[in-house]
């Protein structure tokens, strides 16, 4: 029920659907989409054209969206599309005339921006269905061993990977790199995180510390991403692994922070995913927060950025806590104002009480009580 409500009660998603083939010499398959080989495999044409449907569905879906969205949002000084997964697939391809020229970049989570069992035809993988301007920030983030979408050899595993080798396809990268570099898009960045090297989809449990600091730099300035302190030589973090002459680029950044990985309690991930449960600071602290990196050495500058830094947040805090200690001493002496005049009120009202009851008058002799 959960799901049904979650996805409009539409059934392109569930695995208990009746199966759409009767052959008894062949394994039954699914009649609704499933991320399964196998099941794509069986009829790799079909299962595309079945896709292309759903990302249908998805781009009407954004579209209408963005035509309702509030004027305080429709006109606001910035505004990005982002999305993971097959949601990154959707604000990777989406492109709209109209709301074109109104974003401030694409952030692509978890996806490839490559041929695979996603897409019907050679053309869709492009960017903004290639209509976009060659100057349109991109950011798009990938696990290298992404269990859906990774390229082969490391992970010859992934599903797209199992899919490409065995219908045929033509090989896969692995990352958006390829396809930037295809449509010269001069402020689009990719990015493919190690992630521990565990076959990880989600970004947010392994890497967390890198992703927030990529995530803030391109949504502060997304046009100079590549300029930016995560991706500095300076950081230790990324390592530049291509760039073209037009202009975009692929890194490999490492998580911020050298602790081990835990199991995080309760649901807060999938089962049995571990988590980098340590979170540091955003900004400039956040960046240069990696002392224990042997590899990283701050300069000067950068350490002097971090001291200016730290002192500001401190002040700040500092300030913060004065107030909130002001408030609490205002409320304590007007409760303690209220509590003295109810004090008052109710030593009134005896006095007064008593005063009526030594002027009553005996049980049936006259007079008011």
């Amino acid at each position: 029920a959960g799901s049904e409500r979650f996805w409009c009660a539409n059934n392109v998603y569930r695995g208990d659907c009746p199966p759409f083939n009767t052959d008894v010499e062949r394994p039954p398959q699914m009649g609704c989409y499933s991320s399964s080989a196998s099941d794509i495999l069986s009829d790799p044409k079909g299962w595309r054209s079945y896709y292309e449907r759903i990302y249908e569905l998805r781009r009407r879906e954004l579209e209408q969206t963005l035509r309702l969205l509030p004027r305080s949002l429709a006109h606001a000084p910035k505004m990005f599309l982002a999305g993971a997964s097959e949601g990154a697939m959707v604000v990777a391809r989406f492109s709209n005339p109209e709301f074109e020229a109104r974003l401030s970049g694409r952030i692509v989570l978890q996806w490839s921006c490559e041929r695979n069992y996603y897409m019907s035809c050679n053309a869709l993988p492009s960017l903004c269905e290639g209509r976009c301007a060659s100057s349109s920030p991109v950011l798009a983030l990938i696990g290298q061993l992404d269990p859906y979408f990774s390229a082969g050899g490391t992970n010859a595993s992934s599903i797209a990977d199992k899919v490409a080798r065995e219908s045929g396809g033509a090989p896969l990268t692995g990352s958006c790199y390829a396809q930037m570099r295809t449509q010269r898009l001069s402020r689009a960045i990719s990015v493919v995180l190690p992630q521990h090297l565990l076959p990880l989809h989600g970004l947010g449990t392994a890497s967390p510390n890198i992703v927030h600091a990529l995530l803030s730099a391109f949504l502060r300035d997304p046009a100079e991403m590549v300029t930016s302190p995560p991706l500095a030589p300076e950081a230790g973090l990324c390592v530049l692994r291509a760039q073209d002459a037009a202009g975009p680029a692929e890194f490999v950044c490492s998580e911020l922070g050298a602790e081990s990985l835990r199991l995080p309690p309760g649901n807060c991930s999938w089962a049995g995913e571990f988590a980098h449960s340590v979170n540091y600071e955003l900004g400039s602290l956040g960046v240069c927060a990696t002392s224990a990196r042997a590899s990283v050495a701050l300069t000067p500058a950068l350490a002097a950025g971090i001291s200016l830094g730290a002192a500001a947040v401190g002040a700040a805090l500092a300030l913060l806590c004065l107030r909130v200690v002001s408030l609490i001493r205002g409320r304590f002496r007007a409760r303690s104002r209220h509590t003295e005049l109810l004090d008052a009120r109710s030593s009134r009202s005896a006095g007064t009480a008593r005063s009526r009851r030594d002027g009553e008058t005996e049980p049936g002799a006259s007079g008011a009580v």
